[in-house]
Order: structure tokens, then sequence, then C-alpha cells
């Protein structure tokens, strides 16, 4: 999402159904419901959200040179474990989460002599590191050497080939830097049978394992890791070190990394939601199954209301893999819909005039009825008359 796009969303346009915005404003405003109960009742979501948007849109200007560069004379590291200890004598894998300025780990732990080979996702980010890098060493006429990834080091795990590049890294005794919940290569988050569900806030979610996997073939350590913003610069917290050789095998292993890693971030996200960033995601909620609601019958002298209108505080439309949906924020339910209903529905408060019962048929009109997707709209007499 680029910066502009986060400059002009207002908290009109997550009102408006057709808004780019709104699915993911809609995504968000029902995991915060879904994790935090009644308690999100209090909380102003639409400005949750907006602040969400505005660090996100931050992101990027991280890496502008005088950003960066207090960013990296302003850390300190939080670790009580002796993991960056064990990080600086060899090869691990990183694994950070999605919360705050993550992408800055990276430069945080070069510069503490973690030596990294391969990166999932972030790789780009470490040509500005290494510009900084260079840039200090320069400035100061320092006679040692700035620790600098070359492109040769740079291996995005993602097929046999680079695995074996990857194991050659490592035995170097350079590490990895990973997204907690990333590799794709071990399962999307519709395939649920490749997935591993984990408490979190009180409630489930679907886990991805390919880092755990990954890192368990590799006998490497894993270090959980996270960066947390503050008035004076950033923290870099470590987490217990876990280890493959302390498992009896590969399931126990990656469950406990599962388990772990939503354990160590739970109260970081209780505490500030709009810093992780998958929070407006889809999956983290994922329904097992996506059957429609339970719905009561209607009585039997039931008939179409003349004007309708489409819930959409309720509900959201959106597409994903080239299907269309509604969300229902309510039940956390997922219904596919055809596309052609899905833009009738965002256009019945737009045609006036136009009795709604001679668009739809009766049967497909008594299904909406029932699952809260249409209301009777109190129409006033100045749109009866247009």
């Amino acid at each position: 999402m680029n910066d502009l796009t986060c400059k002009r969303v207002q908290r009109s346009d997550l009102e408006c159904i057709d808004h780019p915005m709104r699915k993911r404003y809609l995504f968000f405003k029902a995991n915060h419901q879904h994790f935090f109960g009644t308690k999100s009742e209090k909380v102003d979501i639409a400005e949750l959200f907006l602040r969400h948007l505005k660090f996100k849109g931050q992101a990027s200007r991280q890496f502008e040179p005088e950003n960066l560069a207090h960013a990296m004379n302003n850390y300190r590291i939080v670790d009580e474990y002796g993991a960056l200890e064990i990080a600086q004598s060899r090869a691990v894998m990183i694994s950070s989460f999605h919360f705050g300025p993550y992408d800055l780990l990276g430069g945080f732990l070069s510069n503490e002599r973690v030596q990294f080979s391969v990166l999932a996702n972030g790789a780009k980010y470490f040509e500005q590191v290494k510009a900084y890098q260079i840039q200090k060493a320069e400035a100061s006429d320092s006679e040692v050497i700035p620790i600098i990834i070359p492109e040769s080091d740079v291996v995005n795990p993602n097929d046999f080939t680079t695995m074996i590049k990857m194991m050659h890294k490592i035995r170097q005794g350079k590490s990895m830097l990973v997204y907690a919940d990333g590799l794709e290569g071990e399962g999307g988050y519709y395939d649920q049978s490749k997935l591993e569900k984990v408490p979190f806030l009180g409630q489930e979610v679907f886990a991805r394992k390919g880092t755990a996997t990954l890192a368990y073939k590799l006998k490497m350590p894993i270090v959980f890791s996270m960066v947390e913003q503050e008035d004076e610069g950033f923290i870099v917290r470590l987490f217990p070190v876990l280890h493959p050789k302390d498992y009896k095998d590969k399931k126990s292993f990656v469950r406990a990394y599962c388990e772990l890693g939503y354990k160590y971030l739970e109260s970081y996200v209780q505490k500030s939601p709009e810093y992780w960033e998958i929070f407006d995601r889809l999956h983290i909620w994922l329904p097992e199954f996506n059957t429609p609601s339970e719905v009561p019958d209607l009585q039997p002298d039931w008939v179409v209301p003349e004007w309708c209108c489409y819930d959409k505080d309720r509900f959201g439309i959106f597409k994903e893999g080239g299907k269309t949906f509604l969300l229902d924020i309510q039940s956390k339910d997922v219904i596919s819909v055809s596309a052609g209903l899905a833009t009738l529905l965002q256009r019945i408060d737009h045609v006036r005039g136009e009795v709604v019962s001679e668009v739809l048929s009766p049967a497909i009109l008594r299904d909406l009825f029932q699952r809260g997707i249409l209301t009777e709209d109190k129409v006033g007499e100045e749109i009866m008359v247009a």
C-alpha cells in the first residue's frame, strides 16, 4: 500500500462500501471484536485502524538516511536469556513478529555482530542498511570494516535449489532472518490441514508451520524476536531460544514453536493491536467451515418489503482468488456470493425508485433477509418521491 493512499483515508471513507480500504478495515474490526469481545465496544475501531495505517505508512520512511541513522543510534537490546550471545557465535534462525517497526530488526542485529545470509521477504531493506554502515565508516575514517551483506549472501528460501545454497551459508555460521508466521511453502492459510491451531488472546488462530519445519530440518536453534518503539528510540526484545535437539520429534518441536510464538506476542498485541500488521487480515480467525449462518424460519405470511437496504455495517464485500465473498462481522462467517449479487447489493442504496423485489427473485430475497444482509429501509418521503 503506498503512502499516498494512507494519507487520503478518512473515517468517512471506511463507511463507504466501495472504498478500497474498507475490506482491510472490516477485517481489522472483525478481528478486534473476535479477540477482545465486548471490550471492543468501548474502542474507537475506526480511529485505531487509521493509526494502524499511519504506522504502516511510516514503515518505508524508516529507511530514509536520516531516520535510519537515528534508529541505528537509538536502540537497546532486552535479552534475559542469552539469545544474542548464541546468535553471535553460530547460525540461528531469527524469527521476527509482524509487530511494530520489525523491518529494522536485521539492521539492529547486524550492528550487534550477528551475521546473516538468508533473509525471507526482508532482503531489500539491507541495501539501505549497507549504505548507512558504509557512510558511517567513511565519516569516522574507521579501520573497522562495516558488516555488509553481499548480494551473494541474500538467499530467499523458496525452492530446493536455494535450500542447498542456504545449507552452505549456514555451515559458514550465517543466520537466517524470517517472519514468525512466514514461509508460505509449508501451506497457505486456506489449507488448514497444513496449519497448527494454537491459543491466542483467549481464542484460537491458525499458525503456519513452515519456519519451524525448516529450522528442524537444518538443526537450527530459533531465536524469537520483536521490535518495539519507545520515546527515545527502539527496543529489540529477544525471547528464550528454541532448540530442535530438546524435542523428541519434528511434530512436538513445530507445535512448541507455534504455541510459543503467539504466547510471546499476546501481551504486546493486547496493549497495541494497531502495531500488529496482520491484524487487518482475514486468516487470523479464518473459520474452519464456510457454511451459511443458522437463521430462523420466517412467518408463512411474510412478504417482501417494497424497499430494502444493504446492511453495510454488518456485512463487507471483498474478493479473494477471483471469487466474491461477504464477510459477516457478527458471526465471523464468510459467505460466497456471485459478483452480480455483490454489485447489486452495493447499488441498492443508490438506485432510487426501483423496487428491489423486481430485481431479485423471491427465493434470493428471502435468504438475504433471513441472514440479515438486507434490512427493511425506513425511507423518507424525499427518497420515495425520487
